[in-house]
């Protein structure tokens, strides 16, 4: 059996110093740093976006949908009766539109091109303007304070055998078609029907809920928080009656 030394003794000692002051020190030193970096932590602010089902909203994959085909049905058939239904109050002259635009003009009401824009995409809002702006019951609108009114016999049908397809940038799209009734109304009573066969054109969007300030008074004009949005829409004019 061999004997340690003295001086080995003393070495080994040290060294069991050496450690055991370190296990006393390396807690404090850890500790001390956590406290540091408590005291200037500052948490990522996030804002959590709920969605149609009061869970955390997550980005949908835009090829596929979370609603029914009656859901997306009806969704187009409100679209169509908004976008046909308006008056010479709440449809003003383009002069008058650039004016309000301008803040050159008071108005207390939404005009019609900003009440059916969140519906739409940019490009397909601007041609249903334009495209409403040339209708033949658009003539003299003012002048004889004309309302519109629309009658809607059937439910938009699906163009072809799925009536689903995927747009260039994978988009799930929903293709409709049909036709409403127009009515034209001037204040000397006069009314005029037009039949409209129409084409839709849906698009699949991510569904982003409204999680804006709260106010007292709410939006003149209601966002869309469906998710599907019309990309184009297109119709024939036919005089009826």
């Amino acid at each position: 059996m061999e004997y340690l030394t003295m001086k080995k003794v003393v070495k080994n000692l040290k060294k069991w110093k050496i450690l055991y002051f370190f296990s006393l020190i390396i807690p404090m030193v850890l500790f001390f740093m956590y406290t540091i970096y408590a005291m200037n932590y500052v948490p990522e602010q996030r804002r959590i976006l709920l969605n149609q089902f009061d869970g955390v909203y997550i980005n949908e994959d835009l090829s596929k949908t979370n609603v029914s085909e009656g859901q997306i049905k009806q969704f187009a058939y409100k679209q169509l009766v908004k976008t046909f239904t308006y008056n010479y109050l709440s449809f003003i002259s383009e002069e008058e539109y650039e004016m309000l635009i301008k803040k050159e003009k008071d108005e207390d009401l939404p005009d019609h091109r900003d009440f059916i824009r969140p519906s739409y995409s940019d490009e397909a809002h601007k041609d249903v303007i334009s495209k409403l702006l040339n209708s033949p019951w658009m003539k003299n609108m003012n002048l004889n304070q004309t309302q519109i009114e629309v009658r809607a016999p059937a439910p938009p049908a699906q163009v072809g055998a799925y009536g689903k397809t995927r747009s260039l940038d994978g988009r799930l799209t929903q293709l409709y078609d049909g036709h409403i009734f127009i009515h034209e109304k001037s204040r000397r009573g006069k009314t005029k029907t037009y039949k409209i066969k129409y084409e839709m054109t849906l698009e699949r969007k991510p569904l982003f809920l409204d999680n804006s300030e709260k106010y007292y008074f709410p939006p003149l004009s209601p966002p869309n928080l469906f998710e599907w949005r019309i990309t184009s829409l297109t119709w024939k004019t036919e005089r009826r009656i």
